[in-house]
This record gives structure tokens, sequence and C-alpha cells, in this order.
């Protein structure tokens, strides 16, 4: 099922024949560097994140979609919304993952752009965070080219992150 469109892609819901595509893509050096854990031992496991995923759909009316190049069908990452929690707060993340062959063209921040505009336009979000790593810079840039501005630096995990967010706009 569909969730959004861009100019270049569509995000839709994961599906477990997105299992391998994925495993293969979260494999790729540097693709999880900035993450608190490391890539799915196995396609098995892939697929069972996946199921979660399913489940979270039915949970939150929101999650983690696959992410498709409209020119061509290829899934090439997988990017949405996620209820996080951070300091002890509930969040709901901007969360973005691109596989490398496709890092430079701007399909994160598309991406993220249409996963903002749903978290406060269908969603009705009050809030929208993203929770990087210190050292990723590059994803610091997607989240400001989105409109959000560092909040605070912080622990996830087991990991320093600083929290970019932004507030609902306000109506013209």
């Amino acid at each position: 099922m569909d969730i959004l469109e861009t100019p270049r892609l569509t995000l839709r819901r994961l599906e477990e024949s997105d299992a391998e595509r994925l495993f293969e893509i979260y494999r790729e050096p540097d693709v999880l560097r900035y993450f608190a854990v490391g890539p799915p031992d196995t396609v098995d496991d892939a697929r069972a994140a996946i199921r979660r995923h399913l489940l979270r759909y039915e949970e939150w009316g929101f999650g983690l979609w696959a992410t498709v190049l409209r020119e061509t069908g290829d899934l090439v990452g997988r990017c949405g919304l996620l209820l996080q929690n951070l300091d002890g707060d509930p969040e709901i993340e901007v969360a973005y993952l691109i596989a490398p062959a496709h890092w430079g063209r701007g399909l994160a921040r598309e991406a993220s752009r249409a996963i903002r505009d749903y978290g406060f336009g269908p969603l009705k979000q009050e809030r929208l965070v993203a929770i990087i790593h210190v050292d990723n810079e590059r994803s610091k840039r997607v989240a400001r080219s989105i409109g959000m501005a560092f909040d605070r630096r912080s622990k996830y995990l087991h990991l320093d992150v600083d929290v970019f967010a932004m507030g609902r706009p306000a109506s013209p």
C-alpha cells in the first residue's frame, strides 16, 4: 500500500518480500555506521524486523516504509516515522536510510520532506524530531534541509546523539 509519493520516490508499507533487499542494504559498509544496532545476521532476521513494522502500522498508524525509486521500482532504502522514547518522553522521529549507491542525490531530503508533511498533515503531530549520532554530518544536513534545528545533545541507547526538532508550522 502506497503511503506517499514524491517526484522520484514512492514510500509504501514494507512487505516481507523486501527482506532480501533490505538485508543487502543493511550489510553495505557505512550504512549503519552511526546506528545503535548493527545489521541483521540473516535475511530471516530482516524479515522478522519487517513483521514488527507491520504490527507498528496497526498500533501507531505509521512506521518505516519501503523507499522505492518510481522510475525503476527499485527499493533503495527505508524511511518513515518512528515512536521513540527519548529522555523519558515520547517523540515522533523522522527516520531515513538510503542505500549508499544513491547517496548525494537528495533522496533522503526528498523523502524526509514528504514524511515531515505527512506527520504534520494527516497525522496532526505537534512536533517531530531527528535523533542523529553526533558525528553524522550528512544526516544533520538532511534534518536542517527540512526545517529542523538543533534542540539538544542527549543519549539514545548507548550513543551520544544530537536531537534536531521542529514544531508544527503555523497556518498561513
